[in-house]
């Protein structure tokens, strides 16, 4: 089971959580996707990779985090 799903189910309906600095939504978001992808769901590993690049503040970060987001899309597409 997917330890982080239930924060990232009320991120998603109760948009973001007072409290948590723009890091620390990074480094979650992170952790998300790099858990979903452990466990084989690339499509929604990749919503999670495009929501890190919406939140990236730098032309590299959103560079970077596009070709993790596109890696996934690839491999779903393959895979299904």
């Amino acid at each position: 089971r997917l330890a982080l799903s239930g924060w990232y189910a009320n991120e998603l309906v109760n948009g973001p959580v007072k409290g948590l600095t723009v890091c620390n939504q990074l480094q979650q978001l992170e952790i998300t996707a790099t858990q979903l992808e452990r466990r084989g769901l690339w499509r929604r590993a990749a919503t999670v990779w495009a929501e890190l690049s919406r939140l990236q503040q730098t032309v590299t970060g959103v560079a970077t985090i596009a070709s993790q987001r596109n890696r996934c899309i690839r491999t779903a597409r393959s895979r299904a």
